[in-house]
């Protein structure tokens, strides 16, 4: 009976020997997650600093771009009643852009029909190398036209040529 008592005591103490050795390890591998966690932890903190400072300059720069929009509709708005009365201060004429980037008038004429006035900016065009204007009819208050040359206006003038055009 000693012998099988004392196997019985070996073998609880080996197994709490066995558990206490994997509550150990258990707690290690729990200590070293929780680590883990608390580098991820640091790393999101730090990571949302970073947007909330990348947020604050997109609102600061959202509200620069909306009041320079603002502006741009209020110089637009006055650009357009300074060529509508450019317009009626001069009367009918060939309007043609300068080195200023703005229309100008190059010729007054009396009375022009619409053909004489395609006539001549089409000689203005033929000097500058520029596409010319073609007239397709003209229906009431209207004149549609096309241009000779689309792909010279759209891919070989540049942004500027082409809105000078």
């Amino acid at each position: 009976m000693k012998i099988t008592y004392h196997f019985n005591v070996l073998t609880v103490a080996m197994l709490v020997f066995i558990l206490v050795g994997c509550e150990n390890a258990e707690l290690q591998k729990l200590a070293t997650e929780l680590q883990a966690s608390r580098l991820e932890l640091e790393k999101t903190k730090n990571g949302n600093k970073r947007l909330k400072k990348l947020n604050h300059e997109v609102k600061k720069n959202l509200q620069k771009i909306k009041f320079e929009y603002e502006n741009l509709k209020i110089l637009n708005t006055e650009l357009e009643k300074w060529s509508g009365q450019l317009v009626k201060s001069y009367g009918p004429c060939v309007w043609y852009f300068s080195e200023y980037d703005r229309p100008l008038p190059h010729e007054s004429m009396i009375k022009p029909t619409a053909q004489q006035l395609v006539q001549k900016l089409n000689m203005l065009f033929k000097e500058s190398k520029s596409p010319e204007v073609i007239l397709i009819e003209i229906k009431e208050t209207t004149a549609y036209i096309k241009v000779s040359d689309e792909e010279h206006l759209t891919q070989r003038m540049g942004t500027s040529g082409a809105a000078s055009y």
